[in-house]
């Protein structure tokens, strides 16, 4: 039995000895040359300024001291647009009336909606999959609205739902009453309509632009008009507030497409930037805002050892106008070519005097010399161009290579171990 465990023992050994002296001549090589390598590969790199900034918008605030909030029927969802003089919302001497009006629409579309399929029963060619991820996607819409108490948005979500439910239930053959259901709603409406009075009055809006039902108090802290051309020497990113909230606000008119995010930037990034540059800006905490076009508006030096970026946008939709501040990303261009590390380049003085850049490569156990030419320079890595005339040329660096990142003594035709 002992001969048996030795015997095993033994096999284990021989077995592992060729992985372990692999291994150890790897790590004696590596020692031995002291270099590092890194294989070169085409890829992209974006120069880009990670910042905070306070949106400005050209908004009009709506007040009304005499009138509650809750006794308000809106007749627009937030960002929708609203024409000057239209009828905003409906008011109404309690909230269960505003409630009870909202509730005779919510029948009034559902009618249209069981009519509309009534109608055309016959005539509907969807499968079941596909009717079931359009109402797995409202069902998705309808709760976030229902979590951010958009009465209006969430009534729309509501009314393709009971058309996408009762379609299904028609595609997989079950006989339902639709009359039956129609009669039905139009009896709980001449009940609602019978012990519901009218309205008391409405209010209009003297503006035109993006409707938002809600105000954040931030407003008024920038003149929208002069931001283009303010200096903001002394402005404190951190110590500005919500301060002007007021409990009559019944929301605001967003008046231009046109919005200015006021932003602190270091010097370095002051130095990349120039005035009426374009650029795309990015928003990480939304799906919505993602490479927007984008110009620099002005930079001007802050009091608070720092510098001021203004950026201009021409782009809204009830996301942008929901937005104040703000974590952005700034990209002001992408570069394309060989990516590597700065560490693996080498300069040197060419032909006439010319200065130029180069890195060494493995070649057949030797070094070699090859030439790049930088285009964007990061903290750490660097992007070559690399274009037909240079993918021919063999003193050139080509994909696939392997660049010496780290070593010491690097000289032309260097044997390696």
């Amino acid at each position: 039995m002992k001969n048996w465990k030795l015997k095993k023992l033994i096999v284990i050994c021989l077995c592992a000895l060729p992985f372990f002296w692999i291994l150890f001549h790897f790590l004696l090589c590596k020692l031995l040359s002291g270099v590092e390598t890194q294989q070169v590969q085409f890829n992209t790199l974006k120069d880009t300024i990670d910042t905070v900034g306070i949106v400005v918008r050209d908004e009009f605030v709506i007040e009304d001291s005499g009138t509650d909030k809750k006794n308000l029927k809106y007749l627009f969802s937030d960002g929708e647009k609203i024409a000057k003089n239209d009828v905003l919302a409906e008011i109404y001497s309690t909230k269960n009336e505003a409630e009870t009006s909202y509730k005779i629409d919510e029948i009034n579309n559902e009618i249209e909606i069981l009519e509309r399929l009534n109608s055309s029963r016959y005539n509907i060619s969807k499968g079941v999959n596909f009717i079931n991820n359009e109402i797995n996607d409202f069902i998705k819409n309808l709760l976030i609205s229902l979590g951010d108490s958009k009465i209006l948005e969430s009534s729309k979500y509501k009314k393709k739902l009971i058309y996408l439910l009762s379609e299904k239930q028609i595609i997989m053959g079950k006989d339902i009453n639709l009359n039956e259901r129609i009669e039905n709603l139009k009896a709980e409406k001449n009940k609602l309509l019978a012990s519901t009075p009218k309205r008391t009055s409405s209010i209009t809006v003297p503006e035109s632009g993006d409707f938002i039902s809600s105000t954040d108090g931030y407003e008024k802290i920038i003149d929208y008009k002069t931001v283009p051309i303010s200096r903001f020497e002394n402005f404190d990113f951190e110590s500005i507030s919500s301060n002007n909230l007021k409990n009559n606000t019944l929301g605001k008119i967003v008046k231009s497409e046109t919005w200015y995010a006021v932003c602190q930037i270091n010097s370095q990034d002051a130095q990349k930037v120039h005035i009426n540059q374009e650029a795309k800006i990015n928003v990480p905490s939304s799906d919505f805002a993602f490479d927007l076009p984008c110009k620099i508006e002005s930079i001007s030096k802050n009091s608070k050892e720092g510098y001021v970026m203004v950026i201009s946008c021409d782009y809204m939709n009830k996301e942008l106008a929901l937005m104040r501040k703000e974590n952005f990303k700034v990209n002001l261009g992408e570069y394309s070519g060989l990516k590597i590390k700065k560490s693996a380049i080498h300069n040197y003085s060419g032909e006439n005097g010319v200065f130029k850049s180069g890195v060494y490569v493995k070649s057949g156990g030797y070094l070699k010399f090859k030439q790049v030419n930088p285009i964007f320079v990061q903290s750490s890595e660097v992007i070559c161009s690399y274009n037909s005339e240079q993918s021919l040329d063999e003193k050139y660096l080509q994909p696939g290579d392997f660049i010496i990142v780290s070593g010491t003594d690097l000289y032309e035709n260097k044997k390696l171990v």
